[in-house]
Order: structure tokens, then C-alpha cells, then sequence
């Protein structure tokens, strides 16, 4: 029998169309598999126009590896928007006939579906703004629930992202979910700041990492869970807790890889919201150094440790609180949704990751919206504004970052170059 298994805040999540501040009708990579492309084309013969539209922007897949799943393809229009995007923000196909012709990617964005075994597990991606909402600032928890299939935009028909087959696989998957849930269980340790949770997962990862990997076959799981029940011990968490407090470094190297990420962001995909937020960090930044520019220019590294770190205080002073409590829950979104079995090892894996929270938290920490927020009078608009304005940063960076995998490998090829892939290099990034 089949189970299915949701984040709780999945279960009040609703595409708001039109009503959405943004729209994921655009820059998206959309194929059609076989099934729904003739769905489609049988829906749209109903009128004469919208079959000729539908001609005209989707092609066939022609290539020689192609599969039922890529079959056509659609072409977007010169500046990214989906050509059946219409004026009022919503879907034309959607809006005339419904969501059973839609690709799976228009569909269910931004739902994941993933198969482990007779689990459905659903998670949400967290480029969509009300997704955002619903996991950083719902009243309703992370804490992972059942769900009815009926919540799912076609109940008897969903897409599976990824499926898992533990008894068939190595030990890398044979053991995932204990694995898993031992990440899941550390990041959700409330009576420690993020900073020392993030560091709890990387000393957990670093640790397993030396022998539980993608190549691992038939070794004794007794050490794994020796390992699993020694994480969970106080008085290792309370040791760690403290290095992570006292450790102090005067090489900013964290910022300067942060900021040569951020960098090359802006020089590949310039016209971008993220790489719009990015130049006026920077910009700011540059001009608080008493230099001009556009931010385009790497300042030195004292000069931008100085400039964050004068920044962060004040965003702390007034929002330090609520940014850990969020960066906790945007921390569980990513072990349940991501699967760390895609790759190598746990420690790489959970690194990658410090690196991309600290540059999410470069860019909260350093944004001039917050900054003024932090000196608002009026507490119930100042909330209302940081959320809005946590919110605007969050989709945009994991639209840009977290589902852009090409982006990440030249992030991680970087690393490796750099030979930064290490664990001494983990605090830095954790402590920015």
C-alpha cells in the first residue's frame, strides 16, 4: 500500500495565477512528455487559433535519444515568457481547458514528487514566492504528515521526479533513511542557533563520509549507527555548540569566494533579479569603502568583511531571531527535497550546501531594505515589509542558485580547483 508524505505547510499551498507578485510562466526549460502533448493538441482543435499557436511554438523532440518523456518541446517567447502567458498573469490553456492537457512542469510546479519504495514523498521548490510563504512564515510546521493524492493537481496522474529502490541498490541507498533523518533530526534542533546546527550536519557528514559513500557495498552498518546514536549526544552537541560560538578567524576567505560566486552571477545572466540584488550589494558595499563603481569591480577583502559585518549588526540586532528561525526551516526544505545520494557523499553534499546558504545569507544580511527596516518605528508594518521582503530574496535566489545545476557544478568544480572541498574550510562559510 502506497503512503504519501508531505512537508505539513504543503498541504495550505495554492497557486495564486494572477494574483502572484511574480510568474513562473517564464525562463523555464518545458517539455512536453508524449501523453500530454496530445492531450494538448486534441484540446487546442477545439479552436482554429490556438491550434495554429500551438504549432508554431512547440517542435517536436526529432533528436535520436529522444524518449516519450522529452516529445515536444515549447520555444518561449523573445524575453522568456511562455507564449499562452496571458495578460492578466494567468495560463491561457489552463484557463480554457483545464489541467489535465498542461505539461507535468506547468502542472505541478512547484511540486516534487519523489517514489522511495511505497513512499510518495512531496516537497515544493522553493522558487515560487507563495511556496516561500508557506514554508518560512505558515503557522503550520515542517514536521512531515500524510497527505490524500486528492491534493495533487491530477490525483491519478502525477510525475515522479526521482525514485529510490533500496533493496536494490548499494548501501548508499539501503541506508538513506537512516541517513536522511539523522540531517533532518539535527537541523531541527530549536534550542541551538543555525549557525551551530549547520555545523552539527557537517561534523555528522564529515564523519560518515570516510566510509558511507556512493561506493559503498556490503560493509557492516553498525559503525553508520554508532555514529547516527553518537550525534544525538548531548554532551558532543553542547562541545561543538561552543567551538562554534568561540571560533573566530581574521581570513575573511568566506566573502571572498561569496562574493566571486556573486560576481560571476551578474557577468552570465545580467538583466536577472538576483544579479539586480547582487549589483546593489555590492555597489553599496563599494561606495561605503569610499570607492565608485558598480559593484562589477572585487573590493578588497578587509574593506568588505568591515562593510557586511557593520551591515549585519544592525539587520541582527532587530531581525537576528526570525532570520534563524527561517534559515532553520529553508535549511529542512532542502534535506527533505534534495536527495543527498545524488551525490558522492554526505559531506559533499551538506558543504555544497553551506556555501549556498551562506551566500542566501550574504544577501539578507546585506540588503538596504532590511537594513531600513531595522529602524522602523511601526512594528506590524516592519514585519509586514520583512516578510515581503525575505520572501522577494529568497525565490529569486533559489530560482537563480538552488535549481540551476549547471551554475552549482561550476560552484563545485571551483571549490575543488580552490581545494576548498574540506572540512576546515566548512566553518568559515557557516560563521560568515
Amino acid at each position: 500500500m502506497t503512503t504519501y508524505i508531505t512537508p505539513a505547510y504543503m498541504r495550505d499551498f495554492r497557486c495564486l495565477g494572477g494574483d502572484c507578485e511574480d510568474t513562473c510562466c517564464q525562463h523555464w526549460d518545458i517539455w512536453f512528455d508524449k501523453k500530454h502533448y496530445f492531450l494538448l493538441e486534441k484540446n487546442l482543435k477545439q479552436d482554429v487559433q490556438d491550434l495554429a499557436q500551438l504549432q508554431r511554438v512547440v517542435e517536436i523532440n526529432q533528436a535520436d535519444d529522444a524518449t516519450d518523456r522529452d516529445y515536444a518541446h515549447l520555444k518561449l517567447e523573445p524575453d522568456g515568457h511562455c507564449p499562452f502567458l496571458q495578460g492578466d498573469g494567468y495560463c491561457h490553456i489552463h484557463a480554457r481547458y483545464g489541467e489535465s492537457p498542461l505539461s507535468n512542469v506547468c502542472a505541478f510546479f512547484p511540486r516534487v514528487l519523489s517514489r522511495r519504495d511505497d513512499v510518495i514523498e512531496l516537497s515544493g521548490a522553493l522558487s515560487c514566492p507563495e511556496l516561500v510563504r508557506q514554508c518560512l512564515f505558515s503557522a503550520r510546521g515542517n514536521e512531515l504528515v500524510e497527505f490524500e493524492p486528492s491534493l495533487l493537481p491530477r490525483p491519478d496522474d502525477y510525475p515522479i521526479t526521482r525514485q529510490l529502490d533500496s533493496e536494490n541498490e548499494g548501501d548508499y541507498h539501503l541506508h538513506f533513511d537512516l541517513v536522511r533523518q539523522s540531517l533532518l533530526d539535527l537541523a531541527g534542533m530549536e534550542g541551538f542557533r543555525f549557525e551551530s546546527r549547520m555545523y552539527f550536519l557537517t561534523h555528522f557528514a564529515n564523519a560518515i563520509s570516510v566510509y558511507y559513500r556512493d561506493t559503498s557495498s556490503g560493509q557492516d552498518v553498525r559503525p553508520l549507527q554508532d555514529e547516527v546514536r553518537r550525534s544525538r549526544f548531548v554532551k558532543q552537541l553542547q562541545q561543538l555548540n561552543e567551538y562554534v560560538e568561540t571560533y573566530q578567524s581574521a581570513n575573511p576567505v568566506a566573502l571572498v569566494v561569496i562574493q566571486a560566486i556573486l560576481q560571476l552571477r551578474v557577468q552570465q545572466f545580467p538583466q536577472e533579479a538576483l544579479s539586480c540584488l547582487i549589483t546593489d550589494v555590492l555597489t553599496d558595499f563599494a561606495q561605503t569603502a569610499s570607492k565608485q563603481g558598480s559593484g562589477t569591480e572585487p573590493l578588497e577583502a578587509e574593506a568588505l568583511s568591515s562593510a557586511f559585518q557593520q551591515r549585519r549588526q544592525v539587520i541582527d540586532s532587530c531581525f537576528g531571531m526570525e532570520l534563524d528561525i527561517l534559515l532553520g526551516k529553508y535549511l529542512s526544505n532542502c534535506l527533505y527535497r534534495e536527495w543527498f545520494v545524488t551525490m558522492p557523499d554526505v559531506f559533499t553534499y551538506i558543504h555544497m550546501l553551506n556555501i549556498r546558504l551562506a551566500l542566501l545569507r550574504f544577501l539578507l544580511y546585506s540588503d538596504r531594505e532590511l537594513l531600513a527596516l531595522a529602524g522602523m518605528d511601526d512594528a506590524k508594518e516592519r514585519e509586514k515589509k520583512f516578510e515581503a521582503r525575505v520572501v522577494y530574496i529568497v525565490y529569486n535566489f533559489a530560482r537563480a542558485v538552488d535549481h540551476n545545476m549547471a551554475f552549482l557544478k561550476v560552484i563545485y568544480q571551483a571549490m575543488q580547483e580552490q581545494q576548498m572541498m574540506h572540512v576546515e574550510y566548512a566553518l568559515p562559510f557557516i560563521k560568515l
